[in-house]
């Protein structure tokens, strides 16, 4: 497994470097900077549901607990989003309905929210059920220590939550849960053929989330 924890770390490297985050600290208007935040909604949302759906699917009791565990340390994380979204959108909601989520401007959003369920149910084997969520954990990394630089330099760590560095702290906590994800990963006896199966999910979860990024580092070029 120790080839497999390599790979992710050199995804998230390159992810770390995506052109979005430079153009990010680039950026002067905060809240004009911060307008892709929005488009996270849909994202957001089903993240949520991925970590709801992947623990009764594991039938190692061990690797389930730890996917339990990542379930409960991050479950409503998504309501500090919604409440980021409101004082960023100045209290105007225009934004948060049903239409707007599946408009045309959502499409990415959407399609690498439904791409990773997908994977969900597709994946027959435990380690690439856990090797989802260490893709997962290893992007959310990245995002939240660069966003929380970013939010703290502008001065608005203290009126959000989600893009601040209290999330940040909280991703840093994971640490030791991913430490003991790791040790059982690593118990795990993989062929050739399971490892490179393992190594494809993780680029397949780093190809849709930097196209994601994609779309908003051409929002800012284009804008």
């Amino acid at each position: 497994m120790l080839a497999l924890q390599k790979h992710i770390i050199k995804k998230q490297n390159e992810h770390r470097n995506h052109s979005f985050f430079e153009e990010l600290d680039k950026q002067e208007d905060f809240f004009n900077a911060m307008d892709f935040a929005v488009k996270l909604t849909f994202w957001v949302m089903a993240f949520q549901d991925i970590l709801r759906l992947i623990p009764p699917r594991i039938n190692s009791k061990a690797l389930r607990r730890i996917a339990t565990h990542h379930k409960v340390e991050d479950g409503g994380h998504n309501l500090w989003f919604l409440q980021d979204i409101n004082f960023l959108n100045k209290g105007n909601n225009k934004h948060n309905n049903i239409a707007w989520l599946f408009s045309k401007e959502n499409e990415i959003a959407r399609d690498f929210s439904y791409r990773m369920i997908s994977e969900v149910f597709n994946l027959a084997k435990d380690h690439e059920k856990i090797t989802l969520i260490l893709a997962l954990e290893s992007g959310g990394h990245v995002f939240f220590e660069k966003i929380s630089n970013f939010v703290k330099l502008k001065g608005y760590n203290a009126d959000l939550k989600y893009f601040s560095s209290h999330h940040l702290e909280v991703e840093k906590n994971h640490a030791v849960f991913e430490e003991s994800l790791m040790k059982e990963l690593v118990s795990l006896q993989l062929n050739e053929e399971e490892r490179l199966q393992a190594i494809a999910l993780v680029d397949r979860f780093y190809e849709g989330i930097n196209t994601l990024f994609d779309q908003f580092y051409n929002n800012f070029i284009y804008a």
